[in-house]
């Protein structure tokens, strides 16, 4: 898989959020950077899957439904992103934090934007089949 890095660098997790209305997820780091995403999204702990997108308000047998706005800020409260890279082919981007913490957001469609990323005043938005438009 050949990858392309679009961040390296030590920044941590300010804000995660989910817009119902636009199902929509919203990553924040130290008004640094900001990501949206529109695709499905995995979150991993040493290479297994802890969490997608979909886990969100679902009960899977539990007493309530996963709230992973508040699950996720838990769990990368004191871990700081290490690097986002993008897959040259698919478009998917992955951002990995210490303690083996990892997103992959997945490219999901062939015609729609998946993600858009803004690091200071460059931006990237993925597009559909995993190709990107870049604004600097």
């Amino acid at each position: 898989m050949e990858k392309e890095n679009l961040f390296r660098g030590y920044l941590r997790l300010s804000k995660f959020s989910y817009f119902k209305e636009s199902n929509t997820w919203n990553f924040n780091f130290e008004e640094k950077i900001s990501l949206q995403s529109e695709c499905l999204w995995r979150f991993l702990h040493g290479g297994k899957i802890r969490y997608t997108s979909n886990d969100h308000g679902q009960k899977y047998g539990h007493e309530k439904p996963y709230d992973l706005e508040t699950e996720i800020q838990k769990l990368l409260h004191n871990t700081a992103l290490h690097r986002i890279d993008r897959n040259l082919l698919t478009g998917d981007l992955y951002l990995e934090f210490e303690q083996e913490y990892k997103f992959e957001l997945l490219t999901d469609s062939s015609g729609f934007e998946s993600w858009s990323l803004e690091i200071g005043k460059r931006q990237i938005i993925g597009l559909g089949q995993g190709d990107v438009a870049k604004f600097e």
